[in-house]
């Protein structure tokens, strides 16, 4: 699966290249072209020519912008400028200006490379830190608003249990006693039966709602059993939703969040395919692999084209199904799946799509284990 995360080469931090010891093979191996060279000029030996030298030398300067940024291009660099001073000092001694100008252009060839290289790479390291330091941020502030939406969503659940569903509850019991008076009059007893009917739905629909807003089977069974009562809920005459539950569960448990992050992902789902889908079979699968948890909610409703409602950020598979990477989220309006792409994010992991018109939808979250 692709990651939204752009690669970036671990760089050292903190103490230089110093204590890293593929800087010093780098240091090694400067120190023997070098040395290798003057050895072979000593005993007139032209294996290679004195132009592909500096070729040699900025391979491994190089080497130390990309792994260690500035500090070790710039390391290198002295370090070839030092190993380089004695043979020009002997060029200038034994009056071969022609070898020592030859020789001092060479250094300031690498040195022009190793710094540029170097300042090039720091800038991209700086930029990568700079990147994951405001992703950071964004999923700080996006945690803290997911928190928030929970906390109001319990507050407003218990509120509407301790409050108003009492309140419905002694209404109902009221409205029973008023109809079993003996001097009622019959077309009254029927209105009245007729409330108390009202309140009946009433009081089942705020059930739904409070249970929607704060899942008591979450917090007292747990992750499978929560989302096989939300298939069972979301089954209709005209929708049959299955649950399945593949692999055995770690033995560290799932925490809290991650939990609720794919509760509320298979809800969401569950939903867009009772109300937008229109179909007529659904499957939810929960498998515990070795590494991750994965869930999956399968539909064969009337899909959607993956390239016109995400833009770029669909493509297209084989037999014509467009797949959504996380990238594709952004993209569109589509503004529930991309609050499951999101709450799949804050636990550490992502959420895939596939669909195609007349094909029925895929929506995959896959989380690794902390």
């Amino acid at each position: 699966m692709p990651s939204s995360v752009p690669y970036r080469v671990p760089v050292s931090t903190g103490t230089g290249p110093f204590r890293d010891w593929r800087f010093w093979v780098a240091v090694a191996l400067c120190a023997g072209i070098v040395g290798g060279q003057m050895l072979l000029d000593s005993h007139a030996f032209n294996i290679f020519p004195d132009s592909d030298v500096p070729a040699l030398l900025i391979l491994p300067i190089l080497y130390g912008a990309l792994r260690f940024g500035l500090s070790g291009s710039v390391a290198l660099t002295a370090w070839v400028v030092i190993l380089w001073i004695p043979d020009i000092v002997i060029d200038g001694i034994h009056g071969e200006t022609l070898d020592m100008t030859g020789d001092i252009i060479m250094v300031a060839i690498v040195i022009v490379v190793g710094v540029f290289a170097g300042w090039r790479m720091q800038r991209e390291h700086d930029l990568n830190d700079a990147y994951k330091a405001a992703r950071s941020k964004v999923e700080a502030y996006a945690q803290a608003v997911l928190s928030g939406l929970e906390e109001e969503r319990s507050r407003i659940a218990r509120e509407l249990h301790d409050e108003t569903l009492q309140t419905l509850i002694q209404l109902g019991r009221k409205v029973s006693a008023v109809s079993k008076a003996p001097d009622l009059p019959g077309s009254a007893r029927d209105a009245m039966a007729q409330a108390r009917q009202l309140v009946d739905e009433s009081v089942k629909g705020l059930r739904e709602v409070v249970r929607g807003l704060r899942p008591p089977a979450l917090e007292d069974l747990g992750l499978e059993v929560a989302l096989a009562r939300l298939a069972e809920d979301a089954a209709t005459d005209s929708l049959d939703v299955e649950f399945e539950v593949l692999g055995k569960a770690p033995s560290r448990i799932l925490d809290d969040s991650t939990e609720l992050a794919l509760y509320r992902i298979a809800q969401e789902a569950l939903s867009n395919v009772a109300r937008h889908a229109g179909a007529r079979h659904g499957s939810m699968t929960l498998h515990f692999g070795e590494d991750a948890v994965e869930l999956e909610i399968v539909d064969d409703g009337i899909g959607f084209r993956v390239s016109d409602d995400f833009l770029s950020g669909g493509s297209t598979g084989s037999g014509g199904l467009g797949f959504i990477g996380p990238d594709g989220f952004y993209h569109g309006e589509h503004f529930g799946m991309l609050g499951m792409y999101e709450r799949a994010q804050l636990v550490g992991g992502n959420l895939y799509v596939q669909s195609a018109p007349g094909r029925g939808s895929t929506v995959r979250a896959h989380v690794p284990y902390v």
